[in-house]
């Protein structure tokens, strides 16, 4: 992977914002460079000021997966077991037989992976 080349940015900022800002970096295990990178890289595509990288393939499937996860666990009911509630999940997630054979015009090695990933939630 390749790495563009940075700019340093030079800015001033009150004492105590980045007192504050240096113990939410150290906080997220990062530097204060870091961090302030983190939060542009958020903040500017949101206003569209900046596209966003697209994410590898299995990188996105596994961010959707998990905010599916999520979903599904806030509108789950905690009165059934555990077991019928983990059924239920992955039924909800993997989706109905009949769109999950809407692959079939893929390389078959690519439905395999496709299948073998949805085992593994």
């Amino acid at each position: 992977m390749r790495h563009k080349k940075t700019a340093q940015i030079t800015f001033r900022v009150d004492s105590d914002a980045k007192d504050a800002a240096e113990k939410a970096a150290a906080a997220d295990q990062c530097s204060l460079t870091s961090l302030i990178e983190k939060l542009l890289t958020k903040y500017l595509p949101k206003r569209g000021l900046l596209s966003r990288p697209r994410l590898p393939a299995k990188l996105a499937a596994r961010q959707a997966s998990k905010l599916a996860t999520r979903e599904v666990d806030s509108i789950d009911d905690k009165s059934l077991p555990a077991e019928r509630r983990g059924s239920r999940k992955r039924l909800l997630i993997r989706g109905p037989k009949e769109f999950r054979d809407m692959g079939s015009d893929l390389p078959q090695a690519t439905r395999k992976k496709l299948e073998d990933g949805e085992q593994k939630l």
